[in-house]
């Protein structure tokens, strides 16, 4: 059976998290520069990241990060939401 990382991290600042969970998953072995990215935050609908349905737009940034630091350069942020998707990436501030 292939097993799949998992990573917990808890903490109060979004972008360590990410970090450090990507670390502890050893993600960078995971990606290289050939591939394409999609990264798909949950904005499904217009709320803030506050009220805990929608992805902070700071882990969406660090994830980005992250890639880019891999020599990706095609990497597309995705959403499909049940509303209005334009508004919801307002709302978040993507």
């Amino acid at each position: 059976m292939k097993w799949t990382s998992v990573a917990i991290v808890r903490g109060d600042d979004p972008k360590r998290m990410v970090d450090r969970s990507l670390e502890l998953m050893e993600a960078k072995r995971l990606i290289t520069p050939k591939n394409k990215v999609l990264l798909k935050p949950n904005y499904v609908v217009a709320k803030h990241p506050s009220t805990g349905i929608t992805t902070d737009s700071h882990v969406v940034e660090s994830l980005i990060e992250f890639v880019k630091s891999l020599g990706i350069k095609h990497i597309v942020v995705g959403e499909g939401g049940a509303g209005d998707t334009e508004r919801a990436f307002d709302v978040v501030g993507i």
